[in-house]
């Protein structure tokens, strides 16, 4: 159907062409379309939610482990035709992107510098925000109120000295976050001999510690500092 030329964009173009399906081509135009709509997230709209039976169920899980081992397989092609140079690049980015804080403050920045050198070795021009930015998204809860102080007044510093604040205000807190994994479930207490707006309170152990750093941080020279400088 044309489009009426009255309600066009002037500064739109416009080309009408049509498409003649016949048995011979509309097998590639349907999976195509299909290709297409499933990109935008649309194809089940156009088709509707539509009733599998079990052998269709274990054939879609098929081809999904079919497809995953696909992608494995062209994945390991493309690094074995990469370059020396293209290579180290990828695995330095892909080091530096997929750590994660899984220990202690301590042991996780010896992991973030290792893998900063690596980038640094692969002449990576990452930008020192864009570090700082990745590195406070892997952070536990318990550095919420640090990751707010950086992401104020924080972000130009140099990387190596974003880390060294990293170093300082876990040592000064005695933050030690343990994998979920791994970490013990805190023993019952009593709220015998608590304070009243204690005894009742329904906050977690981390919720609680974390608005201690909080205060403690706040209360502390260097954010003082922080804020006069803000304001001059």
């Amino acid at each position: 159907m044309p489009l009426d030329p009255t309600n066009q964009d002037p500064n739109m173009t416009t080309q009408d062409w049509s498409i003649y399906l016949n048995t011979e081509n509309y097998a590639t135009w349907s999976f195509l379309m299909q290709a297409k709509l499933a990109k935008i997230g649309a194809l089940q709209v156009v088709v509707g939610p539509q009733p599998k039976t079990e052998e269709e169920k274990n054939a879609q899980k098929l081809n999904k482990q079919a497809n995953t081992a696909l992608g494995q397989k062209a994945y390991i092609e493309l690094l074995e035709k990469m370059d020396e140079t293209h290579l180290a690049l990828t695995l330095a980015l892909t080091k530096f992107i997929s750590l994660e804080y899984t220990k202690s403050t301590l042991s996780f920045l010896s992991d973030i510098r290792a893998a900063n050198q690596r980038l640094v070795a692969a002449k990576i021009t990452l930008d020192a925000q864009v570090k700082t930015l990745l590195t406070l998204q892997k952070l536990p809860l318990l550095f919420i109120s640090f990751c707010e102080v950086i992401s104020v007044g924080c972000l130009q510093e140099s990387f190596t000295s974003f880390l060294k604040r990293l170093e300082n205000d876990a040592e000064k807190n005695k933050i030690k976050v343990i994998a979920k994994s791994a970490k013990p479930k805190p023993p019952a207490t009593s709220t015998k001999g608590k304070p009243a707006a204690l005894a009742h309170h329904t906050f977690t152990e981390e919720q609680i510690e974390a608005e201690y750093n909080f205060q403690q941080m706040i209360t502390s020279l260097e954010f003082k500092k922080l804020q006069l400088n803000q304001h001059l």
